[in-house]
């Protein structure tokens, strides 16, 4: 028994010796994502950015996570948009592109949107993700313009596109499932 327990503690004391607090925001972390399911696609050019989508298990719970990547159909190339390289949050509900100012809005499950530009400039905008609302669904991306029209279950969000700026965030405390422009006029339902 004394030879066992005299085993056991030196094959632990090397781990106790090595061992490190590991922080996400420090180490190099490798994310497997899953793209083998698309369900959105936006071609701009020769690229195509795709939001596909990947089933992950947390014990009894599966979620849900879409990821991006980009396929250019003349080189045949594919480059993968994830936290760990370009954007700022994980979990991506939706994407939408506007002409007019030549970007991609990333909207998140968790209320966080990124507009990706073109010439790669990626651009922040969490003001959404941090207000205290019990309630940050997301339910439809329009765009309009150089404006992105987010429709919540908390209200309308408007953003800026061209200046990446919230222009106005309506709190009317019931869901908005799409917006409509017409003739200057929103229309939400």
């Amino acid at each position: 028994m004394r030879k066992l327990f005299r085993n056991i503690i030196m094959a632990l004391v090397p781990f106790s010796l090595f061992s490190t607090n590991v922080n996400a925001e420090d180490s190099d972390w490798k994310i497997y994502a899953s793209y083998h399911h698309p369900t959105k696609a936006i071609k701009i050019g020769s690229l195509y950015y795709t939001l596909a989508n990947g089933d992950i298990s947390k014990g009894e719970q599966m979620y849900t996570y879409n990821n991006l990547y980009v396929f250019d159909e003349e080189d045949e190339s594919l480059g993968i948009y994830d936290k760990s390289n370009a954007l700022s949050d994980h979990g991506i509900y939706d994407i939408a592109y506007s002409k007019e100012s030549r970007s991609i809005i990333i909207v998140y499950s968790n209320g966080n949107i990124d507009i990706m530009y073109l010439n790669g400039y990626i651009h922040n905008l969490p003001e959404y993700k941090n207000k205290a609302l019990q309630d940050k669904t997301i339910n439809k991306v329009g765009i309009y313009g150089n404006k992105a029209y987010i429709s919540s279950n908390t209200g309308l969000i408007v953003i800026n596109l061209n200046e990446h700026y919230y222009e106005n965030l309506y709190l009317l405390n019931k869901p908005i499932t799409d917006t409509k422009i017409s003739n200057d006029s929103t229309y939400a339902t």
